[in-house]
């Protein structure tokens, strides 16, 4: 059985990880706590000695904002959110006291927090880390239309304030996750060429941007018609950068493949492909193992099969021991009834490291099916279906294997029933896979798939 959609969802969900959540439009400070070492969710309560953290008689906004942190550094979130209040009271126009308070509200009530951080506006109308963070909660909100007003002060007031005339030099200029969050509410509105103009704009920083982007995108709206925006955005930057990147052809691909659309995503690996062989840098830094998977996937999804075998190989030429490349291929030949002693060895192969994926057990009981070794092939596609309940393909081949062995008088392995178990009778084996089609913890039916991708792209 091969990993195909929507099995496949490739690339962009690599992204979903949790940096993204540290970071989900919350700006850059959240993103500081809890480099600190904060827990900002956890209620535990840390051993702390109370008396060893005493404040001044007469404390400042600023020094409360260090105890608040010091709170947060020992789990103690409730007198963490106590200090930081009370440096908002004791100087409204001291920023870092809002933005503390703000960034440890979010995570319990994102509607308050976005209101404290509205009530400081009212205090520091021209900050733009008050105006950016406030921007950044509006849009988590949905309300795509109000943020995007925000991020434009918040633009307009950093490249102020980073300006030569009278420019204050401690100001960061506008970061990469900005810009990333200010896309994101652009693309919502439907303005793509801004949206790709902003994420271009990111991407000179943090080169990857793209894939935060599509990640975010999605997570939080997965409709057709947003992700046919999103790849509309990614098309405009591909020509916004002024030369060829074979990131963003890959990030198209995956894309179209998510969206079922084989022959597109063929032709977005082509443009990628092409650009790799024109320019060695692009090809070092993007042509990996799990992108010519994707790419042989693609090819036979457009009917390409020779194809996609040539890509198969090339990938495994890289990575002689890639699961899903050495499954594939075993399972194309045993569907053609060829190369079944190849097909043998790559399927055993791939099951050396992952013995319990239900996708691989029914290639290789598949595999034996087609050599006649018909006990064998009842063993691996029992377990298989087993692991895989309600899976059509295991059950249609375990049902011709049952089938098979009844006319030839087989006697059937131990604990294999005559007849092939309806759906919701066929529970997981104990200690094994849930049956919920997705194998290993991997989003999308393989081990750790989508750290692996991050890490190639």
């Amino acid at each position: 059985m091969v990993l195909g959609p929507p099995l496949c969802r490739p690339f962009y969900r690599s992204a979903v990880n949790g940096a993204v959540d540290r970071e989900r439009h919350t700006g850059e400070f959240l993103c500081n706590l809890v480099h600190l070492g904060a827990n900002v969710v956890s209620r535990v309560k840390g051993t702390v000695n109370h008396d060893a953290l005493p404040l001044p008689e007469a404390p400042d906004a600023a020094t409360c904002v260090r105890q608040g942190r010091l709170y947060l550094k020992n789990r103690l979130p409730d007198e963490a959110e106590a200090q930081f209040r009370r440096a908002t009271e004791l100087d409204p126009g001291y920023p870092d006291g809002w933005l503390c308070l703000a960034a440890l509200q979010y995570r319990d009530d994102p509607a308050e927090a976005a209101e404290t951080l509205r009530l400081a506006a009212a205090h520091l109308p021209d900050d733009p880390g008050i105006i950016e963070m406030l921007a950044g909660f509006t849009l988590a909100l949905d309300r795509p239309s109000e943020a995007i007003a925000l991020f434009e002060r918040a633009a307009e007031l950093h490249e102020r304030a980073a300006g030569d005339d009278g420019g204050d030099d401690d100001v960061a200029p506008l970061s990469a996750s900005f810009c990333n969050n200010y896309a994101l509410a652009l693309t919502r509105v439907r303005r793509l060429d801004e949206a790709a103009g902003w994420l271009v704009r990111g991407m000179e920083s943090e080169p990857d941007l793209h894939l935060r982007y599509i990640a975010l995108a999605l997570d939080r709206y997965s409709s057709r018609t947003q992700r046919r925006n999103v790849l509309s955005v990614l098309r405009r930057a591909d020509k916004l950068t002024g030369h060829e990147n074979a990131a963003l052809s890959i990030a198209q691909a995956a894309l179209l493949m998510d969206a079922a659309d084989a022959p597109g995503a063929v032709r977005a690996f082509r443009r990628a492909f092409d650009t790799m062989e024109k320019h060695p840098f692009e090809k070092a830094r993007n042509q990996t193992p799990r992108t010519l998977y994707w790419y042989g996937v693609a090819l036979e999804g457009a009917g390409e099969r020779d194809a996609s075998l040539d890509v198969l190989r090339r990938c495994l030429e890289l990575d002689p021991d890639f699961a899903e490349a050495l499954n594939h291929l075993a399972y194309v030949w045993a569907e053609a009834g060829e190369n079944l002693d190849e097909a043998l060895d790559y399927s055993l192969r791939s099951l050396a490291g992952d013995p319990d994926n239900a996708a691989y057990l029914d290639t290789l009981g598949w595999i034996h099916y087609q050599m006649g070794n018909i006990p064998e092939a009842v063993r691996h596609l029992h377990r298989a279906a087993r692991l895989r309940p309600g899976d059509e393909t295991i059950t249609d081949h375990l049902r011709e294997a049952l089938s098979r062995a009844e006319a030839l008088g087989l006697e059937l392995p131990e604990g294999v029933p005559a007849a092939t178990p309806a759906p919701d009778s066929a529970g997981p084996i104990s200690g094994e896979e849930d049956g919920d089609g997705e194998e290993g913890g991997g989003l999308f039916g393989f081990p750790d798939a989508e750290e692996e991708l991050l890490d190639d792209l």
